[in-house]
């Protein structure tokens, strides 16, 4: 019986493994240009991270600053009610500086700003003279959606500015505004039927009293419907609203 003899294996195919090492050789550009692009993806991402929370960082440090300038500006302001005729300059000065920078912060923050800082910041330019600049930080704190009470005074307060300036744009411009400021609590919700009347006497009433000698016969028609609201409401018969029925009434006599 012949022996058998047993062949070692061989690919069914010559050259087999070769042909295998050299397809995977080929296709390794593929999966490194794939990992390449994984690579870079999440380098982006972490990237991007880093910058949004270095962002949110500084902004939360911005606004903290501000915080801190406008308390610094509100103490100010209310230091010159007792403070010596010597002194008046140097808080003016300091009140001025503050709210210099206090505006360039609230431009760093892209007007994400409550209203209560910049009527705060307009009020100081005020005091200081700077009107542009306080008209300018009176109209963020009024704008559409801003806390109707810090709406309603920022608007008075660029009335008061405008009507001193003078001028018949100015002027008209301060009497939108005032006719805004009467209308900052219609719609409201939650708000009281006297809250919106009392705010409505005081917007007449500070309208006189800025703005008679511009134009008097309208001034006369708010005096008159600021009567009208207060005897219609009881309870503003109160010290306030009498010092400035006497203020709008001293403001007609002068526009006659």
């Amino acid at each position: 019986m012949p022996e058998v003899v047993n062949k070692p294996e061989v690919d069914d195919e010559p050259g087999g493994d070769q042909k295998k090492r050299r397809r995977g050789i080929r296709d390794l550009p593929a999966w490194t240009g794939v990992l390449g692009t994984v690579i870079a993806l999440v380098g982006a991402v972490i990237a991007y991270e880093q910058t949004r929370l270095a962002t949110v960082e500084n902004q939360a440090s911005e606004q903290q600053s501000l915080v801190t300038l406008v308390s610094e500006i509100s103490q100010l302001r209310r230091s010159l009610a007792s403070a010596s005729p010597g002194s008046f300059a140097p808080i003016d000065e300091a009140g001025d500086a503050d709210a210099a920078q206090g505006i360039a912060l609230v431009d760093a923050l892209h007007d994400h700003v409550p209203a209560i800082d910049n009527l705060e910041l307009g009020e100081a330019f005020y005091d200081s003279h700077e009107y542009h600049e306080a008209l300018i930080s009176l109209a963020r704190a009024a704008t559409e959606g801003s806390d109707p009470h810090y709406r309603s005074t920022a608007l008075r307060a660029a009335a008061r500015i405008l009507y001193y300036i003078g001028g018949t744009a100015n002027d008209r411009q301060a009497e939108t505004d005032i006719t805004e400021a009467y209308k900052a609590f219609d719609g409201q919700p939650d708000i009281p039927r006297a809250q919106l009347d009392n705010n409505r006497e005081d917007t007449d009433l500070y309208a006189v009293s800025v703005g008679a000698t511009a134009n008097c016969a309208l001034a006369h028609a708010e005096l008159r419907q600021a009567h009208g609201l207060i005897a219609a409401d009881p309870a503003s018969a109160y010290f306030p609203i009498a010092e400035d029925v006497k203020d709008a009434k001293r403001s007609i006599k002068a526009c006659r």
